[in-house]
């Protein structure tokens, strides 16, 4: 029985081919959507992590010396295991070409409070930790050309450690982050001494709760620990000492992209759903004349039901198979878009369990919806009559204003995101973006004696200013507009009270300045003749000068020491610079001070040119130099600043981009259904239009009443949804950044683009009714 339903269900597709076409692609669209989102939401957000029982591992961010990571222990009784960490830039030789890579340096506990399995090899446990030993990523092993069972036994050389792999971990495995691709024990890398500190590193713990302590305990215990550990600092200087699962360290900074995604996606698929409800409940009211006829000679109710549902079973089925290849395409694609910044996608791949959900949710709405209007035929009596136009109308009027009222929703919260990247990508950093930049890796570790390297690095940049068209070149520990690498304190006591700042502290080699285009406001800029000085002496910004000084700043005493220029008198500020920002894009510039490269080297220091030439012909004569200088050294690409600053924003761009991309496609979708229930009802309104025309109406007056039709729908779904975006601006507030939540501009420019696309997809069924000759229509019927 069924099978010839689904036969007569073909033939009547076949013959509204355009219709069933534009079924099944908005089906297919909103299937595969939903099935890729929620594929890479699920694997990123639900699979479990590669830990044993990773709903037990907390992180606490000690930030403590080495030394002192067994009293963290001894402090913390609610854990059964802990373990210390860091990670480090390191350059790493024997792995093909030398490379910079991000490296864990880990206590002899880490493996076994992870509770973690290699993929090849032995770990390192407690206990036994060889200090030569070293563990790679299967992701490190294949892209130095090895497979992971031929990872173990490799030698590599590790700053200035040398190091035998003893393990392979799993692509899944990434601990404390994402990109760390080699681990190896702590007391292997040296000690790196900086301002009169022994060791300058910082480590943090990550500990394996017991079966019935909690996460409030343990915050408990690490903040008593840090006070008895340092009981000399004052409570309200002492940095407060932050506790986290494991789970929401490493997933936080993807969750809000993916569940807003998700919730995007969702949206989409229920529009879909709209879209082919009314498509599929005109056709049926639609065929009321024929149900009646068939069911007063006999047909049972069964053959009935059986003849409407099938045309929806098949629609979502043609939707099905065009929403899996869409979503087989669209997993890796995003995959590609956003790698490293979003975790754990190295192993995912579409997840067949969404894809059914994404089907049944399409076909259980779409049947749902057919069911009311079947219902209601079965109740009419079994003779022939005609068909009501206004109760189609209004079931399709009702479930387009829900698409237009979606659509709007999605578009707004597009463009709030949009707007916060054109915002960021528009704020002023206080230095030039034309400059052109880069880092050197002038040592295997992170810091070293800057009279053993400074002679290559001022080699370096004396061939680099010789350069055609070459300005300005210098070197600096920080790049805006986030590489802020160090922070000081200064804290004044005066007549004003007693006062904290918080500067940012750079160490510049002269030219450093001009290159990156800090304006020189009053004084000097360094010369070389400041390495030798026996006074030491500071380049302050702006920010600084006004927190600092009460007037005129140079030629004045710096109020406290400055690191790296301690142990003698108070350094002298010889010039003030404009601010620059180094620490975000969202925050002010922080007030700043510049010490001379040869009292605070920085062994990684980042390279800034100015020059009237393009980046495209600088990079390679740059290149050049580096590699003669230096042949060891690993080369890091040659960019503009401006190349920086938007990679800075990458996270928000990709959820601007998937956010404007879900509601360009919801948009389209809305505007399709409306497109399509207006050219439904033009052909079930046609005799009445042709009687109209018939009477005198013109066409003018024709394509009048079918563009109200559509306006009155179209309007009262863009008042819903504009009320519903100020709504969902709310939700978007912590993603957002110099842009109000209920942006007037937004949302008037979203309604105009939907009232404008409204307004055309009204007028293009209205002139197809008004160019009907009436008379041939009705000597047809």
């Amino acid at each position: 029985m069924f099978s010839s339903e689904v036969r007569w269900a073909l033939r009547r597709l076949r013959a509204d081919r355009w219709a069933a076409g534009g079924a099944i692609l908005v089906s297919a669209l909103g299937i595969g959507l939903n099935t890729s989102v929620f594929t890479v939401a699920y694997g990123v957000l639900v699979r479990p992590l590669p830990y044993a029982s990773p709903e037990r591992l907390v992180i606490i961010e000690a930030g403590t010396a080495l030394a002192r990571v067994d009293e963290w222990r001894a402090g913390l009784s609610s854990l059964e295991a802990a373990a210390a960490y860091t990670r480090e830039p390191y350059t790493i030789y024997g792995a093909g070409e030398p490379r910079l890579a991000s490296v864990a340096l880990v206590g002899d506990a880490f493996f076994d409070t992870l509770g973690s399995r290699p993929e090849h090899g032995t770990l390192f446990t407690t206990g036994a930790v060889p200090s030569e030993a070293a563990v790679i990523s299967e992701r490190f092993a294949r892209q130095s050309g090895w497979t992971a069972r031929d990872g173990p036994g490799r030698h590599l050389t590790v700053g200035a450690a040398a190091v035998t792999v003893v393990a392979v971990m799993p692509a899944a495995f990434a601990f404390p982050s994402e990109g760390i691709d080699l681990w190896i024990p702590a007391q292997a890398a040296p000690a790196i001494a900086f301002d009169r500190s022994a060791d300058a590193r910082r480590f943090n713990v990550v500990g394996r709760l017991k079966p019935q302590a909690g996460l409030a305990q343990v915050a408990g215990e690490a903040a008593r620990t840090h006070h008895t550990l340092d009981p000399v600092r004052r409570r309200e200087e002492r940095p407060p000492i932050k506790v986290t699962m494991v789970r929401d360290q490493l997933l936080a900074p993807a969750r809000p992209v993916l569940i807003a995604c998700a919730a995007a996606a969702m949206f989409v698929l229920v529009i879909a759903a709209a879209n082919i409800a009314a498509i599929l409940v005109s056709r049926t009211l639609a065929r009321r004349q024929e149900l009646a006829i068939r069911r007063a000679v006999g047909a049972p109710v069964s053959r009935l039901a059986a003849g409407v549902l099938a045309e929806s079973v098949l629609v979502n089925a043609g939707g099905a198979v065009a929403g899996s290849v869409l979503a087989i395409a669209a997993v890796p694609a995003f995959a590609r878009a956003a790698a490293g910044l979003v975790p754990r996608l190295q192993e995912i791949h579409v997840d067949w369990k969404m894809f059914a959900l994404a089907v049944l949710f399409a076909t259980v709405s779409s049947v749902l919806a057919v069911l009311p209007a079947f219902r209601s035929l079965l109740a009419a009596p079994p003779m022939l009559r005609t068909v009501s136009g206004a109760e189609r109308s209004s079931v399709r009027g009702a479930l387009t204003m829900i698409q237009i009222a979606l659509a709007v929703i999605l578009l707004a919260g597009g463009g709030l995101l949009t707007r916060t990247i054109l915002a960021l990508l528009g704020a002023d950093i206080g230095a030039s973006r034309s400059a052109i930049v880069s880092q050197l890796m002038l040592t295997r570790t992170l810091s070293f004696d800057a009279a053993e390297r400074g002679p290559a690095l001022q080699e370096m940049l004396r061939r680099i200013r010789s350069l055609p068209g070459v300005t300005a070149a210098g070197c600096g520990s920080n790049l805006p507009p986030s590489s802020d690498m160090i922070d000081m304190t200064i804290r004044l006591i005066d007549g004003r009270g007693d006062r904290r700042f918080e500067l940012s502290l750079a160490s510049v080699t002269p030219g450093y300045l001009p290159a990156i285009g800090a304006r020189l406001l009053h004084g000097r800029d360094f010369t070389a003749d400041d390495d030798t000085r026996a006074e030491p002496v500071v380049v302050i910004s702006a920010a600084a000068a006004r927190a600092l000084f009460d007037g005129e700043a140079v030629g004045r005493q710096m109020p406290a020491d400055v690191p790296g220029l301690r142990g003698r008198q108070h350094p002298t500020v010889i010039g003030v610079v404009s601010d620059v920002r180094y620490s975000g894009l969202e925050i002010d510039a922080r007030p700043a001070i510049y010490v001379p490269w040869s009292a605070l080297p920085a062994g990684h220091p980042f390279l800034v040119i100015a020059s009237s030439t393009g980046v495209a012909s600088l990079a390679p004569a740059v290149l050049m130099i580096l590699r003669d200088v230096d042949p060891r050294m690993p080369l890091q690409p040659v960019r503009t600043l401006d190349e920086v600053v938007s990679q800075s924003v990458a996270d928000r761009r990709l959820r601007a981009l998937l956010g404007g991309s879900v509601a360009l496609l919801a948009f389209s979708v809305a505007i399709v259904g409306l497109l399509g229930s207006l050219t439904r009802a033009v052909t079930e309104r046609r005799r009445e239009l042709a009687i109209r025309a018939a009477l005198g109406a013109t066409p003018a007056q024709i394509v009048r009443t079918i563009v109200q039709l559509g306006v009155l729908v179209a309007g009262v779904g863009l008042a819903i949804g504009i009320a519903g975006a100020m709504i969902a601006g709310q939700l978007l507030r912590p993603l957002l950044h110099g842009v109000d939540p209920q942006d007037p501009a937004t949302l008037v420019s979203v309604a105009l683009v939907v009232a404008a696309a409204s307004l055309a997809a009204c007028y293009v069924p209205a002139r197809r009714a008004a160019r009907v000759d009436p008379l041939a229509l009705l000597r047809a019927e």
